[in-house]
């Protein structure tokens, strides 16, 4: 299976979550009366694991959610899972921020999971927020493909296609980009330092994916009204380098699009 994890979880309502929640935060919030804002996560943790399990709670911790595709494996660990039905992910930050909700939204899409919520125990009061997705395994796979711009290698096209077909859309664009490499054959082949010349003279190496000799790629999680001028940035990342190609895949919520972006002079017919 292209994405496998040992529970099977129930998409849960908001009511259903937060009664289980409720009860779950009481331990919570001892734990840090305990152990103070200073320790480390580790330490919150298996605090806490203890503290649910005396409570009658089944609780999983460092949960595996293993992604693959090809030859490409890797697997996700969710910190902590309660009566196989909750999410939680520990932090021990200053403050969270909207890419720990992000890091637990890719958690929540790949196991199909409709609510979770991000606990931080380094602020002096426990810090929480819920984290909802509304977008089910199905809805995920529901995209279509625009290469209304493409004009690349049919390989490269299906690599890349096949990959979302298998993972669906949303997750984070380093899983996606990773998965490729390994499907191109690996980073010693793929990410390679390229040198840069503007106006006759050298500007140091640049590091380039390379789907080819000539062709680099780079893979975006733009939603639609995010990718304004970045095919101008690529332009103008190409310029200067010995490359006369970028592909560039954007996978959005509904839309898997290809772009083939051509050095200034070079021609732009079919490969």
């Amino acid at each position: 299976m292209p994405i496998d994890c040992r529970i099977k979880f129930p998409r849960l309502t908001d009511a259903e979550m937060r009664a289980i929640d409720y009860r779950v935060m009481g331990h919570v919030f001892d734990a840090q009366n305990e152990l103070g804002h200073l320790c480390d996560e580790s330490v919150y943790q298996l605090n806490l694991a203890e503290r649910l399990s005396k409570a009658g709670f089944d609780v999983a911790l460092e949960e595996p959610v293993t992604l693959t595709f090809g030859d490409f494996r890797t697997t996700l660990y969710l910190d902590l899972v309660v009566d196989q039905q909750v999410v939680y992910e520990l932090k021990t930050v200053k403050k969270l921020l909207s890419e720990h909700e992000e890091q637990l939204l890719n958690y929540l899409f790949v196991t199909n999971v409709a609510r979770g919520k991000l606990i931080n125990f380094r602020s002096e009061s426990v810090e929480s927020k819920y984290i909802n997705s509304r977008l089910d395994h199905a809805d995920r796979h529901d995209f279509s493909v625009d290469v209304s711009a493409w004009n690349g290698d049919p390989s490269f096209l299906k690599l890349a296609t096949e990959l979302v077909q298998d993972w669906g859309t949303c997750l984070d664009q380093s899983l996606y980009l990773q998965a490729i490499v390994v499907g191109l054959g690996g980073k010693g082949r793929v990410v390679q330092q390229l040198p840069m010349t503007s106006r006759g003279r050298s500007m140091g190496l640049q590091r380039f994916h390379l789907a080819d000799q000539q062709t680099a790629f780079r893979v975006t999680t733009f939603n639609d009204d995010e990718s304004g001028g970045y095919a101008v940035q690529l332009q103008k990342l190409l310029s200067p380098s010995p490359l006369n190609r970028l592909y560039w895949i954007n996978i959005s919520r509904h839309q898997l699009r290809f772009e083939t972006l051509h050095r200034e002079g070079i021609s732009d017919r079919k490969i």
